[in-house]
């Protein structure tokens, strides 16, 4: 299992931390889709609003920037763990998973990461940022002898299947490159087709 977390990081590191220039540009497309929250914080929005993310209180604001920013990755997690029990109902939970999923990648611990993947699709089921890790990381860890492979296999077609979905209806924001764009959804999309032709096989 060691063996096998080591070299899925190995592969994160190449498909997930391209060139500084791509991932500026990747994050920018993020923050246009929504995926990653503007590090800037500003009162709750009115009720017409509602349906916009966005921190609820300054408290809120810091707990995720100090846990966004913190460099220790078992630091990182354990204020993550932190944002998400005081902060249940926040707009920026699946952000806050996301954040877990990252970090437990860079630990070596596929299985912690993917867990906290699986919450974050259920906070946000159209967080891209988790679909394409559970579909890249599926064929590594699914088990034909699992009693629940069916049902596992339905899932990871349905997530794959879902990611091409949100992929799809992603726009490209004025502050990235045609090419940057179409790198960024090349990328993501060849894993989660990926995703789609495994469970064909």
């Amino acid at each position: 299992m060691k063996k096998l977390s080591t070299f899925l990081t190995l592969i994160l590191l190449v498909v997930f931390v391209p060139h500084t220039g791509f991932a500026q540009a990747a994050r920018r497309i993020k923050v246009a889709a929504g995926l990653v929250p503007v590090r800037t914080w500003s009162a709750p929005p009115q009720a017409a609003q509602a349906k916009t993310p966005g921190w609820k209180s300054r408290d809120e604001y810091d707990a995720f920037q100090a846990m966004a920013t913190e460099k220790d990755p078992n630091k990182r997690i354990s204020l993550a763990e932190a944002f998400l029990q005081k902060f249940a109902n926040s707009d920026f939970k699946a952000n806050a998973y996301v954040a877990m999923m990252q970090t437990y990648a860079q630990l070596n611990n596929v299985e912690k990461a993917v867990d906290a993947a699986k919450k974050a699709v259920e906070a946000d089921p159209d967080n891209s940022d988790a679909l394409v890790y559970v579909s890249f990381v599926f064929p590594f860890v699914f088990k034909t002898d699992d009693p629940d492979a069916a049902a596992k296999l339905s899932r990871a077609d349905g997530d794959a299947r879902h990611g091409l979905e949100v992929l799809q209806k992603l726009q490209k924001p004025a502050n990235v490159t045609d090419e940057q764009f179409n790198t960024y959804v090349k990328g993501q999309r060849a894993i989660l087709n990926g995703g789609v032709g495994f469970v064909a096989l």
